[in-house]
């Protein structure tokens, strides 16, 4: 079956490899697809080759901002995560490492999709979902949690392409799966085309 582009503005993109909030501006999200990036609120800028911004090379994994951390990324490719600060891209750690993850309780390399809130349990420290094909895990407090099933919590099997934050509810979430979005607010609406998405 032929894939239709999600949008004509946007031709040969069919999903997008990662999505987040740019930081410190409301409602206002980075698309990701193989080395092209686009900044998008209520349309499409026009693309910039992500080495211009991000140093790496594309496609990225994942993406997701710190929260607090107002022009802080984390960059996920393969078994590595960069931090990127502004116009700076620091070197590469293995995931595991920077997050001193156990390797036997999570597969640490080619994560769908990663999402970033802060945790109102414990002011200062941050809440990470990873998610990997049918399971995703909750990092926090320096803890990973035991695996579980995405549609079990999510309301939606995996694997996602993207999942992040609606800018400023730390409880509702874009998630992107081919070229539809659904909303998860602790029940899931959906799917709705992404073009309604940044038409809205």
């Amino acid at each position: 079956m032929e894939l239709v582009p999600i949008d004509p503005a946007i031709p040969g993109v069919t999903k997008f490899d990662a999505v987040c909030g740019i930081a410190g501006e409301s409602n206002k999200y980075y698309f990701f697809n193989g080395n092209n990036c686009w900044r998008a609120q209520g349309g499409w800028n026009e693309p910039f080759i992500i080495q211009t911004e991000w140093v790496i090379e594309g496609p990225f994994d994942a993406i997701c901002g710190i929260p607090g951390k107002s022009d802080k990324y984390y960059i996920f490719k393969g078994h590595y995560v960069w931090l990127n600060q502004g116009n700076i891209t620091y070197p590469a750690k293995l995931i595991k490492d920077e997050f001193q993850l156990d390797t036997q309780k999570l597969k640490i390399d080619n994560l769908d999709a990663v999402c970033s809130v802060p945790n109102k349990e414990d002011s200062g420290s941050n809440i990470y979902y990873f998610f990997k094909g049918q399971q995703y895990w909750k990092f926090a407090r320096q803890v990973l949690e035991a695996p579980k099933t995405i549609e079990d919590d999510w309301g939606l099997d995996g694997p996602f392409d993207a999942v992040c934050a609606i800018s400023g509810d730390t409880n509702v979430y874009y998630i992107f799966k081919g070229r539809n979005f659904y909303t998860n607010d602790g029940s899931l609406t959906g799917p709705q085309d992404i073009v309604q998405w940044y038409k809205s």
